[in-house]
């Protein structure tokens, strides 16, 4: 819950202000009066009649919706976005899957990167997912209401039990508390979807009065 909730609502502002520009700038590859409903059009598409490469790997909905959430971590890859739209609406998929390749670690040779498994068990010793959340169903309603495209995939099911079961059994979770006089400077993005502002809020108040924000 203290993962879903700030991450959806991050990643769904900032699909949002990528929208926008989209909208307002013609260069944008994937350019229209209502770029969201474009982008969901396509989604359900792809879920439809998946993209077949040559190489036959599929650029399904999944894929696109991994490359989006890719492309938003930077302004950079926000063209780069809209160009592999467009071409998965034309049937090329390998822009897609290029993007979506890179949010899952994902190398040239078809192995991937220890990213997934490294990140569950990081999660897991933050405290992230030890413990289901009380209501699950208004949990889902929630993120209905606040993030529709990025929590669209979460059901009530997806919190059954606890995700960490056998992953830090016996690792206690540590509050972050600092009682030192050495100074301390926490950098946290304004904009970063994945790592929400509140976060590094958060953890500055709990180093004490020696830390500061940037």
């Amino acid at each position: 819950e203290a993962l879903l909730h700030p991450q959806s609502k991050g990643f769904e502002h900032s699909f949002n202000t990528w929208d926008d520009w989209c909208e307002s700038d013609a260069t944008c590859a994937f350019n229209d009066p209502d770029v969201g409903k474009r982008w969901d059009a396509l989604r359900e598409k792809l879920d439809r009649n998946p993209v077949v490469t040559d190489e036959g790997r599929q650029a399904n909905n999944a894929a696109m919706e991994s490359a989006t959430i890719q492309a938003l971590y930077s302004r950079s890859y926000w063209p780069l976005l809209a160009t592999a739209l467009a071409q998965a609406e034309q049937g090329i998929g390998e822009p897609v899957l290029r993007l979506a390749d890179m949010y899952h670690g994902r190398n040239e040779d078809g192995t991937f990167s220890t990213i997934d498994q490294s990140g569950r068990i990081i999660r897991c010793a933050s405290g992230f997912g030890k413990e289901p959340p009380e209501d699950p169903a208004a949990l889902v309603e929630q993120l209905r209401e606040i993030a529709p495209r990025f929590s669209a995939d979460v059901d009530v099911s997806d919190f059954d039990g606890n995700t960490c079961d056998g992953l830090t059994e016996g690792a206690p979770l540590f509050d972050i508390e600092y009682d030192g006089d050495a100074p301390i400077v926490v950098v946290g993005g304004e904009k970063d979807p994945a790592t929400p502002i509140r976060w590094a809020e958060e953890m500055v108040e709990n180093l004490g009065s020696n830390a500061r924000l940037v």
